[in-house]
């Protein structure tokens, strides 16, 4: 039996695993498809929707739509754009994956506004925001 050195008992292997240069483009890329994938989870499961129901929609396999949302697979476009379909993504579904901020959308109610110099607005316009803005 060998002497196992104490050395290397202490050594911390996320600390080597992060020294090397490929670590941090490969970690956010595992990021990117694990949001993807616990995104696809809640809106198929939140639409009652089993993975074999997605499977057939988006003519895949179950065991692809698990992979999917395990984050174990990088997944081709064409794929996405079918899940995306038939789970009807908004932006908000995309902004909790990449995250960024949902744009807004307002809605002038009132009082009309002179487009040229906005000197028509009075102190009774007000607007109503909504950030279900499609991607399709």
């Amino acid at each position: 039996m060998k002497n196992i050195s104490k050395k290397k008992l202490t050594i911390d292997s996320m600390a080597e695993a992060r020294a090397d240069k490929k670590f941090l483009s490969y970690s956010q890329d595992a990021a990117t498809r694990i949001k993807l994938g616990i995104e696809i989870y809640n809106t198929r499961t939140s639409q009652g929707m089993s993975q074999q129901k997605l499977a057939r929609i988006t003519k895949t396999t179950q065991k692809m739509i698990s992979n999917i949302e395990s984050g174990s697979v990088d997944i081709r476009f064409n794929t996405l754009n079918k899940i995306k379909v038939a789970l009807n993504f908004q932006v908000a579904n995309w902004s909790r994956i990449y995250n960024f901020a949902v744009p807004v959308k307002f809605y002038w109610v009132g009082a009309s506004v002179n487009k040229k110099d906005n000197t028509n607005i009075n102190k009774k316009t007000s607007f109503v925001v909504s950030t279900e803005i499609s991607l399709n």
